[in-house]
């Protein structure tokens, strides 16, 4: 039985942008989320439609375009991109029974008040939402990792170091063993043949969360944002807390 009023929840990620009906298992779509337009008017003219291309199309004619993203870290920059992009989400080639559904949308932590109003205006007065609720999306993976164990996946412009990121780097017990540029040599090979030397580098990526001052920044460690986090609790409540420590994003 069909539901009514069934709400469309957006997952607006930074990487890659969900959209779909509540209840239902998967998402009706995923695509990259950003723009992309042709670097070369003149030589492109007339083979795409529209001055910029979104979605599978824009996956399918990367190499020839100009990539944007809307957003940088979490928060949208870019308003009328990130609006198109919505548009595109409502089109027929992605939902179509869409306009008189309800919306909860994603955003980031310490999403500015001027962004929550600007989602909501794009909401009821282009897309004539009914309703909108935002809610932050770690929250939400709390509550779908507690019901299905899902595992996130997210992607970026970076998307070739992501991908070696992903499938190469290890957080290490022992840094300073692993440091031994003789005791790992690791060779990853791209696409078109490259070849790159990533041995010190799977290790060394991550373990810069834990020791900032590898890049030259000045910033505490994740561990030690974890730990002030707790501390600055109610005191009942930090062995509680210690003991649920989930991590989620990417």
């Amino acid at each position: 039985m069909e539901l009514v009023n069934q709400p469309v929840v957006i997952d607006n990620g930074y990487g890659i942008i969900k959209a779909g009906f509540a209840g239902d298992s998967v998402p009706k779509c995923r695509f990259p989320n950003y723009v992309g337009r042709p670097k070369h008017v003149r030589v492109m003219a007339g083979a795409f439609e529209g001055d910029l291309l979104i979605g599978p199309k824009a996956e399918e004619h990367r190499g020839l375009l100009a990539i944007k993203y809307p957003m940088e870290h979490g928060i949208v920059t870019n308003w009328n991109d990130m609006e198109r992009i919505w548009q595109y989400v409502y089109s027929k080639d992605q939902l179509q029974t869409f306009a008189e559904e309800p919306v909860p949308l994603t955003e980031a932590p310490l999403n500015p008040r001027r962004n929550r109003e600007k989602s909501a205006e794009i909401f009821f007065e282009t897309l004539n939402a009914p309703a909108l609720f935002l809610s932050m999306q770690a929250v939400l993976k709390l509550f779908l990792l507690r019901k299905e164990g899902i595992n996130f996946r997210t992607s970026s412009e970076f998307e070739i170091v992501r991908t070696i990121k992903e499938r190469e780097c290890y957080l290490s017990v022992n840094p300073s063993k692993d440091f031994d540029p003789d005791a790992d040599k690791r060779i990853y090979r791209l696409s078109d043949g490259t070849q790159l030397d990533i041995g010190q580098a799977r290790f060394l990526a991550p373990e810069v969360l834990f020791r900032p001052g590898l890049i030259r920044e000045e910033c505490e460690a994740m561990h030690e944002v974890l730990l002030f986090s707790i501390q600055k609790s109610d005191p009942d409540l930090r062995k509680i807390l210690f003991q649920n420590i989930v991590l989620s994003g990417g």
